[in-house]
């Protein structure tokens, strides 16, 4: 799979908030969204 570039549409996925709950990429359209990653230890 190619790295996306500024501006490209990113597929579809969901992830685990700091609380557990699954927040769905497709439910934050017209936002703008960062995703940090914090590797476990």
């Amino acid at each position: 799979m190619n790295p996306l570039k500024v501006n490209d549409i990113a597929h579809n996925f969901s992830l685990p908030n700091q609380d557990g709950a699954q927040i769905h990429f497709s439910d934050q359209q017209r936002q703008r969204v960062l995703i940090y990653c914090i590797p476990k230890r």
